[in-house]
């Protein structure tokens, strides 16, 4: 299991900075030292966003790669290169979740893609057949009647005609992956090893029915997960008449308020309610993040990540490299030592947590301990929450609320 390596070694790096300055008060920063520092803290933020899609974009490409070696030559093995392909992809973007919320094109907009990448939870007969329905011709792959050839248009038509009929992004082609997870996660970790679809579902005159359709579909959805991504790094490319430009050349507070809305959601509502709670509050394996291939435990420690990648200013890629610069937590020390001291002492504590709870997590919500932790942590990334929007009124001079759609 991957070791979660956030960006605490920078954040202990700063307590022992701060521990050599033992000025009662922080001095009122220069205003022409500051302007230039948020400017900076901007440009590094946009930086970040760029490298994280395209980590993400290349990784969904590898992904294509592995899934069309395996409807080449449809063996077990490939089959399983190309989940492990499809784990190794939702770790860049478990990442991304951190620039939603704040205006920009991920989730605001007519052209935002959120919803055609990552929506959840997914009514998994909307898309193919599951154990209670049989060879039901009632879902996209089986009732050739309705839809009679499975292309990008129809996906993009169908997808979110409701709320949770979902034909696209990570969490469909999980479900074709995976299949449904029908394991009882009360009997242990060990017998919850997510869905186990067999690969001969792809396979002529294998298991299940409609094996053409089913390879079409998957490759389909593959393509336009790829389009989609391809959008959000085209609109953050540094060469470009694009959304970043816009984000570069605007007021700088304006844009510290979007990046502080954006982890404060994040933290105080969608990771702390959305994603650990209900699930947590209802003992419902259903309404777990990445249901099928058992992953929401990645998904919880890549979210949070995220957040602290924003709020430190680095993001390691995909291949080792660091994007680094200036960030919120440089800004917060110029006007309030002693609140960043407490965030960063918080943060720690998070992710300790975090990595504390028991693994998958539809068997850790079903015991006592872990619903405890779960609910601590809950609580504290709702104050962590709370916490940046307090610093967004301190730093940026106000908080920035994105508009719907």
């Amino acid at each position: 299991m991957k070791k979660v390596i956030i960006g605490m070694l920078t954040m202990a790096a700063i307590l022992s900075f701060q521990s050599c300055n033992n000025d009662d008060d922080t001095p009122t920063p220069d205003v022409n030292v500051e302007e230039q520092l948020k400017k900076e803290v901007v440009e590094n933020y946009a930086n970040i966003v760029y490298t994280n899609y395209k980590d993400s974009y290349d990784l969904a490409q590898v992904l294509q790669g592995n899934i069309e070696t395996f409807l080449a030559t449809p063996t077990a093995s490939n089959f399983n290169m190309v989940k492990q392909a499809w784990y190794d992809a939702r770790e860049p973007y478990g990442q991304t979740e951190a620039f939603r919320f704040a205006g920009g094109p991920i989730d605001t907009g007519e052209d935002s893609v959120e919803g055609m990448l990552n929506a959840w939870p997914l009514d998994e007969s909307f898309i193919d057949y599951v154990s209670h329905s049989g060879e039901s011709n009632v879902n996209i792959i089986n009732n050739v009647s309705d839809y009679p050839v499975i292309s990008k248009e129809v996906l993009r038509e169908v997808n979110e005609s409701t709320e949770t009929s979902i034909s696209l992004g990570y969490h469909a082609i999980e479900f074709l992956l995976w299949g449904q997870d029908t394991q009882i996660p009360t009997q242990g970790p060990e017998h919850t090893t997510g869905g186990n679809r067999p690969y001969t579902d792809f396979v002529d005159g294998g298991t299940a029915t409609h094996q053409d359709r089913r390879r079409q579909y998957l490759q389909v959805a593959t393509e336009l997960l790829i389009e989609d991504l391809k959008y959000l790094v085209d609109e953050w490319d540094v060469n470009g008449n694009n959304y970043r430009a816009d984000f570069i050349s605007q007021d700088v507070d304006k844009s510290i308020s979007q990046m502080l809305a954006g982890i404060g959601v994040l933290a105080g509502s969608e990771l702390s309610e959305e994603r650990i709670l209900v699930a947590v509050s209802k003992t419902s394996q259903e309404d777990e993040h990445s249901c099928f291939s058992d992953n929401t435990h990645r998904d919880i420690i890549t979210n949070y990540m995220g957040i602290e990648n924003v709020f430190m200013g680095t993001y390691k890629s995909v291949d080792g490299t660091v994007v680094s610069g200036s960030s919120i937590s440089d800004l917060l020390k110029m006007k309030d030592e002693a609140k960043l001291s407490e965030m960063v002492n918080s943060m720690q504590t998070i992710e300790n947590e975090i990595e504390s709870t028991t693994i998958p997590f539809d068997y850790a919500i079903t015991q006592a301990s872990d619903v405890a932790k779960f609910n601590l942590i809950v609580n504290e990334l709702r104050d962590l929450g709370a916490d940046f929007a307090a610093i967004s009124n301190t730093i940026a001079d106000g908080v920035y609320v994105a508009p719907e759609g």
